[in-house]
C-alpha cells in the first residue's frame, strides 16, 4: 500500500472513531420527559429554575397578547397553580429564580393580587414580584411603567424599559441603567454575574422580521460592558447561565466563552438557553419542517434528543430540568448524564 493511500485509509478511520464517540456520548444521555398538569387556557412560553417552572396562561394560542395570568408548575410534585390572574405586557415579561417570580403585569392595586382579579389601572405594565416560600406579592415603586423583557436571577432583576437596559436589585431596591442611552437594546437575559442583551445596528431594520443587531455583555461585579466577538448578524435575544453565552443567527446557534475566549456554532440549532454547560435549542427532524429540542454538551460536543414529540416553543433549562410547550401542554425533561 503507497503511503498516500494509508494515509487516506488512516484519517477515514479517525473520522470514523470521533463520529462513532460523539454517537457514544449522545446515547450517554437519558431524558426522562413527562407533561404537566393541564390547565384551562394555553400555558405559553415556560421559563424553569431549579424545581419550579412558571409560564404565562393565554386564552388563544394563537395570539400571543392574550395573556390571562401567571402559572407556576412544581416540577417535583407535577403540580400547577395560578400566581396572577391579568394581562401580561409580552411574551418574554415573566421569568423565576429561586423563591422569586417576576412578571410585568397590569394591575390597579397590588393588593387585589391577594384575590383572583387583576385588571387595568395605574399600574399599567408594572413590575411584579411574588415569593413562592411566602406567597408576598410587591410592585417596585420605581418600576411601575414599561417595564418589558424580564430576566431574573439570585437578588437582581434585568429588564427593557424605553429600549434600554436596567438593573434593579431585589434586596436594596437600587436600580441602574446599564446600557448606553441610545435605544437600541433590548431582549436583556442575566446569569450570575453576567447580563447579556441584544443592541440593534440598524435601528431602521429594527421592526423588520430580520432586524440586524451585536450581542452585549455586561459584569455586574465590575461594571464593564464588551461586545460578544462576531456577533453582528440577525440574531434572537442571547441567553446566559453566567459562563457562557448563546443566541440563535444564521445557520445556526452560536456559543461564545467570554473567559476562555472561545467560540463555536452549532448548526441548525435555534433559540437555545444554557446551563452548566449544556445547550438545549430547537432544531428540525430531519426531512420535517417540525422541530423537537435537543441538547449539546459543550465539554464532549455530542448532540442527543430532548423531547420524545415535537415542540412549538423554545426550551428552558437549569441544571437538568429542561421544560418547553407544545400546543397547550407543558412539558419537562430531567436530563442526566449516565456514568
Amino acid at each position: 500500500m503507497t503511503g498516500k493511500r494509508m494515509l487516506i485509509l488512516l484519517c477515514a478511520m479517525w473520522v470514523m472513531v470521533l463520529c462513532c464517540s460523539a454517537v457514544a456520548w449522545a446515547r450517554g444521555w437519558s431524558s426522562d420527559e413527562f407533561k404537566l398538569p393541564p390547565i384551562d387556557g394555553v400555558a405559553f412560553w415556560p421559563r424553569v429554575s431549579g424545581n419550579w417552572a412558571v409560564a404565562l396562561m393565554n386564552t388563544d394560542p394563537n395570539n400571543i397578547h392574550s395573556t390571562v395570568g401567571v402559572l407556576c408548575y412544581d416540577l417535583a410534585n407535577r403540580q400547577v397553580c395560578t400566581v396572577y390572574r391579568g394581562r401580561a405586557v409580552s411574551p418574554h415579561s415573566h421569568a423565576i429564580s429561586g423563591n422569586l417570580v417576576v412578571w410585568s403585569g397590569m394591575s390597579d392595586n397590588i393588593d387585589s393580587l391577594r384575590g383572583t382579579m387583576g385588571g387595568r389601572g395605574r399600574w399599567s405594565s408594572s413590575l411584579i414580584l411574588y415569593d413562592l416560600s411566602t406567597g408576598r406579592y410587591w410592585a417596585p415603586e420605581l418600576l411601575t411603567k414599561s417595564a418589558l423583557m424580564i430576566s431574573i436571577s439570585g437578588k437582581y432583576v434585568a429588564y427593557e424599559k424605553g429600549s434600554r437596559i436596567y438593573l434593579y436589585d431585589v434586596t436594596t431596591g437600587a436600580q441602574k441603567q446599564i446600557s448606553d442611552d441610545r435605544p437600541q437594546h433590548n431582549a436583556p437575559d442575566i446569569g450570575g454575574d453576567l447580563v447579556v442583551w441584544r443592541e440593534f445596528t440598524d435601528p431602521s431594520s429594527r421592526q423588520s422580521s430580520r432586524p440586524r443587531s451585536r450581542i452585549l455583555g455586561y459584569r455586574i461585579s465590575t461594571g464593564t460592558t464588551f461586545e460578544c466577538p462576531n456577533s453582528e448578524g440577525v440574531n434572537s435575544g442571547p441567553a446566559t447561565d453566567g459562563n457562557v453565552i448563546a443566541w440563535s443567527t444564521t445557520g445556526g446557534a452560536k456559543v461564545y466563552d467570554p473567559k476562555a475566549g472561545t467560540e463555536r456554532t452549532i448548526l441548525n440549532a435555534q433559540y437555545p438557553d444554557v446551563s452548566n454547560g449544556v445547550v438545549v435549542y430547537l432544531k428540525s427532524l430531519p426531512g420535517s419542517t417540525k422541530r423537537a429540542v435537543y441538547g449539546t454538551d459543550l465539554s464532549m460536543r455530542g448532540e442527543f434528543r430532548v423531547s420524545r414529540g415535537t415542540a412549538d416553543r423554545p426550551p428552558s433549562i437549569d441544571n437538568r430540568h429542561v421544560v418547553w410547550a407544545k400546543g397547550d401542554t407543558v412539558y419537562c425533561a430531567e436530563i442526566t448524564k449516565k456514568p
